[in-house]
């Protein structure tokens, strides 16, 4: 019904006779196969049910059949694949040291983050970024960088990832609707904007496959114009964007509530 072809010579009752005879290669795609046409079945599901767009599906649906050749050809896939990752406004590292503890593992290929660096405008913070991290902060107001500037401190070739974590005080309820409106935190709120526009300058040719946001939640309803313009940049680069909320506590093991807003772009 949906163009999987389901069982394609081999069924359950021969996995015996073929064990028997030695065949495990013969074995394995047939797992394989299975397994392939499995995930991609739960795939279309989730397009069915609207939990993903189509978009997001066809990339994943992409990125099963790669990784479905490379193992059927037979082939190791490499041991840790390193993915580079620049940290914006990295403040005192919380987000760069969870990166650097991160790991994936899937099919056999395991994944891990080579933070490159970061940029924050306060000393205090860029030493404890190193500190934390060992690894250097550029002590820089995102104002004053350029597209040539990034290329320079992070590499000519775009980084797999860039986080972003923005000053959040202008849309944070904890200041009045009133105070978050004075230029003070309007050019606070602005920031998010402008690293978007960095990246894309910087690595245009080439860009970052994925791009990450995380603010406060009420950066949807403060920052609404912003965050459509940001949305629109990135899906003009060619970017795929999904966001929305995550209770950290959940998702990151915290000790309290903290729910937060995530944005994802894949390129």
């Amino acid at each position: 019904l949906i163009g999987l072809p389901g069982k394609l010579g081999t069924s359950g009752s021969d996995v015996k006779a073929l064990i028997a005879e030695g065949k495990r290669r013969e074995v394995d795609v047939y797992c394989l196969c299975d397994v392939a046409q499995t995930v991609g079945l739960w795939l279309r599901v989730l397009l069915v049910r609207g939990v993903i767009a189509l978009e997001m599906y066809v990339m994943a649906a992409r990125s099963l059949l790669d990784v479905a050749e490379i193992l059927t050809r037979g082939e190791r896939m490499s041991a840790v694949r390193r993915r580079r990752l620049v940290c914006t406004f990295g403040g005192g590292a919380g987000g760069a040291s969870g990166f650097q503890r991160a790991k994936a593992s899937l099919f056999g290929q395991e994944s891990e983050f080579e933070l490159v660096g970061s940029f924050d405008k306060d000393p205090y913070a860029c030493a404890a970024f190193e500190y934390l991290t060992g690894v250097a902060q550029v002590c820089i107001d995102a104002r004053e960088l350029t597209p040539c500037m990034m290329r320079d401190f992070y590499g000519q070739q775009a980084p797999y990832a860039v986080h972003g974590s923005p000053p959040c005080v202008g849309y944070s309820k904890l200041l009045s609707t009133k105070k978050s409106k004075t230029k003070k935190y309007q050019l606070y709120n602005e920031l998010a904007l402008i690293n978007t526009r960095l990246i894309i300058e910087a690595w245009g040719d080439d860009l970052p496959a994925f791009v990450l946001y995380e603010n406060v939640p009420n950066i949807q309803a403060r920052g609404k114009a912003l965050l459509a313009e940001v949305r629109r940049l990135l899906i003009v680069a060619g970017y795929v964007i999904q966001d929305g909320f995550h209770e950290c506590r959940k998702v990151g093991n915290l000790a309290q509530r903290r729910k937060r807003w995530f944005l994802v772009a894949r390129n």
